[in-house]
């Protein structure tokens, strides 16, 4: 191979290497973003398939060292560097930094995009999954209230909740959630598909106190209070939850619809 040959092809692999590093840096960035701000953009094929990319990036990086190095020792035993004329280092500048930096600005944009899109996504498809277990299983739902008002009958709930959360592969977990009140203040108290139905019991259902955050609190004292009937949806990562409360005229009772997302480190 001539001497020109083996500089053009040596200056090719540090170029190649510095565009596959600052490959690896963005995805690193890209990773560190969506961890510390919870974004859930990407599926699990999306993710393995970056992951393909990163580990292809890391052997031709190693590649193109090797391919280095092995042409800079057979420049040096040519002999006749001093007659070569070198092509100048490869500089980076303001440009490259520019560039660089709009496209990591334009990614992280895109990552909160994705990541508000995918959640409304949820939400919108939670929202139309839950209408449609309400109608089209509305018996099984009165059945919840005519159990709730019949202390015999409470524990055939957690099978009906069985029965609910198996409808839908967009509900792994369908409970029930009522009010009651606890030494002159309101409490909340859950009943889910794994109770034991021996177990539950009134008034406080084997101490089965649903814990709730400020905002989920507020919602379940207008629900029960204010009789509210909106839906109200909540998420947090890649977990989705979605009230909906449902008036008889025998009981009051809101049932919960959860979506715990089995995706990669990329949501969804």
């Amino acid at each position: 191979m001539k001497s020109n040959s083996k500089i053009k092809l040596a200056n090719l692999t540090i170029k190649l290497m510095a565009f596959t590093v600052l490959v690896i840096i963005l995805w690193f960035l890209i990773f560190i973003v969506s961890t510390t701000f919870n974004l859930n953009v990407f599926a699990s094929k999306t993710t393995d398939f970056f992951m393909m990319i990163i580990s292809a990036a890391i052997a031709i990086i190693i590649c193109s060292a090797f391919l280095n190095i092995s042409l800079n020792i057979s420049m040096i035993a040519d002999s006749k560097i001093k007659e070569m004329k070198l092509e100048p280092a490869i500089k980076f500048g303001k440009k490259t930094f520019i560039t660089f930096g709009l496209i990591f600005i334009l990614t992280i944009s895109f990552l909160f995009i994705g990541d508000y899109l995918s959640r409304n996504k949820e939400k919108y498809l939670l929202y139309n999954e839950c209408e449609d277990i309400v109608q089209r299983y509305d018996k099984s739902i009165n059945e919840i209230a005519e159990c709730l008002v019949d202390e015999n009958r409470l524990e055939e709930i957690p099978s009906i909740l069985q029965f609910l959360s198996n409808q839908k592969a967009e509900f792994p977990d369908v409970q029930i959630i009522t009010s009651v009140d606890f030494n002159g203040q309101i409490a909340y108290l859950t009943i889910t598909r794994y109770a034991i139905g021996e177990d539950i019991g009134k008034p406080f259902f084997n101490n089965s106190f649903y814990q709730c955050n400020s905002k989920d609190c507020d919602y379940l004292k207008s629900v029960f209070e204010d009789d509210l009937d909106k839906t109200h949806f909540w998420s947090e990562e890649s977990d989705y939850r979605l009230y909906y409360p449902v008036k008889t005229n025998k009981a009051h009772f809101v049932l919960l619809f959860s979506k715990y997302t089995r995706y990669g480190k990329f949501g969804s």
